[in-house]
């Protein structure tokens, strides 16, 4: 597996010299992070900058040329892009490890409208989800008590850790915390909060080699995740 990805690497080098990659924060997860190392350690003279920002933020950046490649959830819906799906993703709503609703597995949506949340901010790809979910199921978001929005993943994870209130996260982004043990993750009853997890690129520019290859390293890297958290 290591050698396949490596060969990977190796044909993506012949289309870069500098590399700017957009990244949604949810979308930011080890596995990808692992897939841009792999191509900086492979060859030093490649150049790989990371921002991160909003869906509509990095495809504005992509439209605008201040970046090459977005990860994004969702789409971009703009005629002079193309895209790839790279994966899907689904919300969850992240609990104490010793909670009520740990042990259930499962929390309802009156059961949560009943709790302290600590959620991303209102502009976040994950807040749109879930207040589309929600609105979906014909429930008003105003009827949950936010008490709290933090940007930060690993800040939300520890308040969650130190019982100050729920939260509802991507699945993808939170594992290396549930697997720790540091949370659990238990699906909001009733309700559809799936996404798909996409590259999203210039039709102008050629990235079929390129990626081909991170589809690869990350399918490679998201099947050594799972095999490790079984």
């Amino acid at each position: 597996m290591c050698r396949r990805m490596s060969d990977d690497v190796e044909l993506s080098k012949r289309n870069l010299g500098r590399l700017s990659v957009g990244i949604t924060p949810s979308a930011m997860n080890s596995a990808f992070s692992g897939v841009l190392a792999r191509l900086s350690e492979k060859d030093p003279s490649v150049q790989i900058t990371v921002t991160t920002g909003t869906a509509p933020q990095l495809c504005e950046q992509l439209e605008n040329y201040a970046i090459d490649l977005a990860v994004i959830e969702g789409s971009c819906c703009t005629d002079g892009f193309s895209e790839v799906m790279l994966d899907t993703d689904h919300l969850s709503v992240v609990v104490p490890p010793d909670s009520k609703y740990a042990a259930r597995g499962v929390i309802t949506v009156d059961e949560l409208r009943c709790e302290p949340l600590i959620m991303k901010p209102a502009d976040s790809g994950t807040r749109r989800l879930f207040r589309a979910g929600i609105e979906g199921a014909g429930i008003s978001p105003e009827k949950f008590s936010v008490i709290m929005e933090v940007g930060a993943l690993d800040t939300i994870i520890r308040l969650v850790a130190g019982h100050y209130g729920l939260s509802v996260l991507s699945n993808k982004a939170c594992a290396e915390a549930a697997a720790a043990g540091e949370i659990t993750t238990v699906p909001l009853q009733g309700i559809n909060m799936s996404r798909t997890i996409r590259l999203v690129y210039r039709k102008k520019r050629d990235c079929r080699e390129l990626l081909g290859a991170i589809q690869r390293s990350y399918d490679a890297a998201m099947r050594e995740c799972r095999a490790s958290s079984d």
